[in-house]
């Protein structure tokens, strides 16, 4: 933001327009999708899926793939 000489307001706010989505949720939405494909596509545990996806925390991915998705990471890979 600083080389574009925005401030973080008007960022956010070209951003949306653009998208229709925060940097926040767009970012979220990125990282989901990742998570969704890997839980599919690998039999690697959630735990090595949340550490290679930047989560430190098991608890904080699945809080967050459970309220994105409506189920724990652990359904959503046995049901998909």
């Amino acid at each position: 933001m600083a080389l574009s000489g925005l401030r973080k307001t008007q960022f956010h706010d070209l951003f949306k327009k653009a998208t229709g989505l925060s940097p926040k949720a767009f970012w979220t939405r990125a990282i989901m999708k990742q998570a969704a494909a890997a839980l599919r596509e690998s039999n690697r545990s959630i735990t090595e899926l949340a550490d290679d996806l930047g989560y430190s925390s098991i608890h904080h991915f699945t809080k967050q793939f459970t309220a994105y998705y409506g189920v724990p990471p652990s359904v959503f890979r046995h049901t998909s």
